[in-house]
C-alpha cells in the first residue's frame, strides 16, 4: 500500500539538512547510518540573531526555529551569514543566550535555511525536554 505525503516548503527544508548531515556521516560501506548526538524535535522557537553580516555590518534579527535540539537548532535567517562563522542566538522564551556556530547554509525559494551548533551543549536552552537518545529502542524485557 503506498502513502502519499505532502512536503511543506519548511518541511522541504528539514528534510534537506537531514540529507546533508547523512551524506557527511557515511559509514566505511557507505551506509546510511546517522551519528546524531541526541534528539531533535521539530519545534517553532522565537529567536533574536545577532552576527555580523557578510557585508561587514553587525545585525540583530528576529527569526524562528524550524528543528531544535540540546546541541543547536535550524532557523530560516534573512541575514547573509558564512559557514563556520559565530552568532548569537537569544530564546524569546526565556531570555537565555547562547553563542553558536553556524554549521550548514543552503538557500530555498529566497530563503536562507542555517544550522547553528551551540559552543556548548544546552539541554534547557529551549525550555523543553527533550526524549532520551534511545527512545526508539523498544527493550523486550520490559513489554
Amino acid at each position: 500500500m503506498a502513502t502519499t505525503m505532502t512536503i511543506t516548503e519548511s518541511t522541504a527544508a528539514v528534510v534537506g539538512s537531514a540529507q546533508a548531515v547523512l551524506t557527511e556521516r557515511r559509514g566505511p560501506q557507505g551506509s546510511w547510518a546517522p551519528r546524531r548526538r541526541g534528539s531533535r524535535l521539530t519545534l517553532d522557537v522565537a529567536v533574536e540573531v545577532y552576527g555580523l553580516g557578510l557585508n561587514g555590518r553587525i545585525f540583530r534579527e528576529e527569526a524562528r526555529t524550524r528543528v531544535v535540539s540540546a546541541y543547536g537548532a535550524l532557523l530560516s535567517l534573512g541575514a547573509e551569514v558564512a559557514l563556520e562563522q559565530m552568532i548569537v542566538l537569544v530564546c524569546k522564551r526565556n531570555g537565555e543566550e547562547m553563542r553558536c556556530r553556524v554549521v550548514y547554509r543552503e538557500v530555498a525559494k529566497g530563503k536562507i535555511y542555517i544550522g547553528v551548533a551551540f559552543m556548548t551543549p544546552s539541554p534547557r536552552f529551549w525550555g523543553v525536554t527533550f526524549p532520551p537518545d534511545d527512545w526508539d529502542r523498544i527493550d523486550s524485557k520490559t513489554i
